[in-house]
């Protein structure tokens, strides 16, 4: 699999922060798709679902604070904090909920795929989890991306 540098440079970065995880994490989004192979347009940032445990383990270890859960239209998270890994801004999202019909869902970490890239293994949402993310999340952005698989 080809990658641009850069991408593949902060995925990699993205794999060493993860190694201490304890618990199930998942890559989602354009990134996920990317390794799957899918053109889903450019990749803007990478987002991970993890445990709040591991979301502030990892937050810890680079000095970030954990940000306090921020009300958003259509997401939520527990706990949530953004790093820059390289070129990429990574989304760290736990205990993650989408809005439907009013009333929040939890999403839980999704169903993954071990994806090589050199030394490290990247747990990345199946192709089943990612259609049934993006149809749950039904933004154009999303249902666009839905329409290439």
């Amino acid at each position: 699999m080809s990658l641009p540098p850069d991408l593949q440079d902060s995925l990699l970065a993205l794999g060493r922060a993860l190694q201490t995880c304890r618990d199930d994490w998942a890559l989602i989004g354009s990134a996920a798709l990317t390794l799957h192979g899918i053109d889903a347009g450019d990749v803007g940032d990478l987002d991970i679902l993890l445990s709040a445990d591991d979301a502030r383990s990892i937050a810890k270890d680079y000095g970030i604070a954990v940000q306090a859960p921020a009300e958003h239209s259509l997401f939520r998270s527990d706990v949530f904090f953004g790093l820059r890994l390289g070129q990429y801004d990574v989304d760290f999202m736990a205990n993650f909920h989408v809005r439907k019909a009013g009333e929040l869902h939890q999403v839980p970490v999704p169903e993954t795929e071990p994806v090589q890239l050199g030394k490290i293994t990247l747990k990345v949402a199946t192709l089943d989890a990612m259609k049934a993310l993006l149809t749950l999340f039904g933004r154009p952005k999303d249902l666009a991306r839905l329409r290439r698989l």
